[in-house]
């Protein structure tokens, strides 16, 4: 899994680019440039941890935060 390409990561952890734009706050075009390690230094932290933190989330957790994403949670 660690050496999977982070948009296939994405795809199966049930991320779309639309999502993962929402709860990074970028454009989806961003998004896409991110995951393909187009930037300085591959694919931004950002994307990682976003990516990292939906594959241990659990259905509820993920509602929430899709919900909020600010908080994770209604305020």
């Amino acid at each position: 899994m660690e050496n999977e390409p982070w948009q296939k990561r994405a795809r199966r952890a049930g991320l779309t680019q639309a999502e993962l734009a929402r709860l990074a706050g970028k454009r989806e075009n961003a998004i896409s440039e991110g995951l393909r390690g187009k930037g300085k230094g591959g694919v931004p932290t950002y994307l990682r941890t976003i990516i990292r933190l939906w594959e241990v989330a659990n259905r509820q957790e993920r509602e929430a935060i899709l919900e909020n994403p600010e908080t994770g949670a209604d305020d």
